[in-house]
């Protein structure tokens, strides 16, 4: 048996149903919906409470998040490998930016603040 608790909200005052009222709720709405049916439901009600919550946590998930190294008015930097960054040239991660150039200020940026971004790690 699927115990859910049930939370009902009327005006602005908070109500848990019984666990006998929960019983018959549930077994009420089995009669009509498939197992299938129910478990579909639930993840999708999942999936939207992760979303939501992504959002709140300030991590929009439409929000892409990248690094660089504070250039401080050098000419060229250049990373361990070799390679030469460009005003464009990123990290998708903190850690690695701050790998290849540990005495260097690692700045954030997101979205298009850098036209077309290539990525370096």
């Amino acid at each position: 048996m699927i115990l859910i608790i049930i939370l009902i909200t009327t005006n602005n005052k908070d109500m848990v149903l019984t666990k006998e009222h929960q019983e018959q709720m549930v077994n009420s709405y089995l009669k009509t919906h498939t197992v299938t049916e129910t478990e579909a439901y639930i993840q999708g009600i999942n999936d939207i409470i992760e979303l939501i919550n992504k959002q709140v946590n300030n991590k929009d998930i439409n929000t892409e998040i990248y690094y660089q190294p504070d250039f401080e008015n050098d000419d060229t930097l250049i990373t361990p490998k070799g390679v030469e960054l460009w005003s464009y040239s990123v990290y998708r991660s903190f850690e690695n930016a701050q790998k290849d150039f540990p005495n260097r200020n690692i700045l954030r940026y997101e979205n298009d603040d850098i036209e077309s971004p290539s990525f370096l790690d």
